[in-house]
């Protein structure tokens, strides 16, 4: 049987002096959405073992394509399962409430802010595992008597006996620091498989955690995402949906740090994504010829032009496709640049990445978003192919 946003609320009866129970006032704040927080506590209810939910948003819309991906923790033996699911922020009437819906049941031509909605469970571990059920034996028809837990002499906060609100606030904050370590790896991971840079966010947004199926705790003080997407460019970002796969490949290196050449293609995909499409064009296709310059031992300012660079046999153990692609594509960049420049359409192009492309094709010089993203893709192969050979060569 499914949770109800009843049943979270039966769960979360209001307090004396409270006049709105605490589900209702995350509704409110749209700092969850009714879909996405039954469907956690339904994935609760289906662990054999105690789990705890974190929930929380990310300024930036990617999506975890309906897979839970297992990140290690920072605590030694403990590992997260992390989902994210694309989520709109928008006023509700009258501009008092904001409403977060999930990406699959927006209504056709409603604007709003593109969001993550992410949830990582952590199952009980170490000793909050072993006192977990006198925590769970202290709600009585979902009212808390707050009896002590943990004992002083077994206690692990300020030498003092732990009551059952006392492990509940604890958890909220013991768990932030496991999620920021799960953030420095899943994050770049999905940069990497996405090809779209997606930064550490700065806060941990509209943040609260369920430590049994349906129960609410959250911080004494949260952080709206809308701040924060409202006084960004968020709103022209699109969405990344990497596959499960290319993503726990990515996840083998933790806490790497790009390279200065990954952060300029990060840069020039957001171009490719705003429309941008002859800059990205040229800005990879310059970028390529950069790490070529450097791969093969020539200064980046030497006078050999680039037909002569892509030439030198330095460059003869990488796979002869992928040369043939970018000789071909440094001579679109040649008659791009020596040619008629291209229409700046960008501020009329409407619709998905892939539709911007088909309107462009009017030009000239048949420049389409498939066409640049092909460039890019080109790129960060050569980018591998070239690391293979000299392992952190571009640092």
């Amino acid at each position: 049987m499914s949770c109800t946003i009843d049943d979270i609320r039966e769960a979360n009866p209001t307090r004396e002096g409270v006049s709105i129970s605490r589900i209702d006032a995350l509704l409110q704040q749209g700092a969850v959405s009714e879909h996405f927080v039954c469907s956690i506590v339904d994935e609760i209810e289906r662990r054999e073992t105690p789990h705890i939910a974190a929930f929380f948003q990310l300024p930036q819309p990617i999506s975890s394509s309906r897979e839970w991906i297992s990140v290690p923790a920072l605590e030694a033996g403990l590992a997260g399962e992390v989902y994210f699911e694309p989520h709109v922020l928008t006023m509700g009437d009258l501009g008092q409430s904001v409403v977060v819906t999930p990406v699959s049941e927006l209504q056709v031509n409603r604007k709003g802010y593109p969001v993550t909605q992410a949830a990582i469970l952590f199952p009980y571990w170490g000793v909050r595992a072993k006192y977990f059920s006198i925590y769970e034996s202290a709600f009585r028809e979902y009212r808390l008597e707050d009896r002590i837990v943990v004992p002083q002499k077994h206690s692990w906060h300020q030498n003092r006996p732990i009551r059952a609100s006392d492990f509940e606030v604890l958890l909220e904050g013991r768990l932030i620091r496991e999620i920021k370590s799960i953030l420095r790896s899943i994050l770049p991971a999905f940069s990497m498989a996405s090809r779209c840079e997606i930064s550490l966010p700065e806060w941990l947004y509209n943040y609260f955690i369920m430590p049994l199926p349906g129960r609410i705790v959250r911080p004494s003080k949260t952080i709206s995402t809308l701040a924060y997407v409202v006084n960004s460019s968020n709103r022209a970002r699109t969405l990344p949906t990497p596959s499960f796969q290319s993503v726990q490949e990515a996840l083998f290196v933790r806490f790497r740090e790009f390279s200065i050449f990954e952060n300029q293609l990060f840069a020039m995909n957001t171009l490719l994504d705003e429309g941008e499409l002859s800059s990205a064009q040229i800005g990879t296709i310059g970028l390529m010829e950069w790490m070529i310059r450097q791969f093969v031992g020539l200064d980046t300012t030497a006078k050999s032009p680039f037909a002569v660079v892509i030439k030198d046999e330095g460059l003869d153990d990488l796979p002869a496709e992928l040369l043939k692609n970018i000789r071909s594509e440094r001579m679109i960049r040649n008659q791009l640049v020596h040619g008629r420049p291209l229409e700046r359409l960008s501020f009329s192009i409407e619709g998905s990445r892939s539709e911007r492309g088909k309107q462009i094709e009017r030009s000239d010089h048949q420049v389409t978003y498939a066409s640049v993203k092909k460039i890019i893709d080109d790129a960060f192969e050569l980018y591998r192919a070239m690391n293979k050979r000299k392992p952190k060569f571009w640092a």
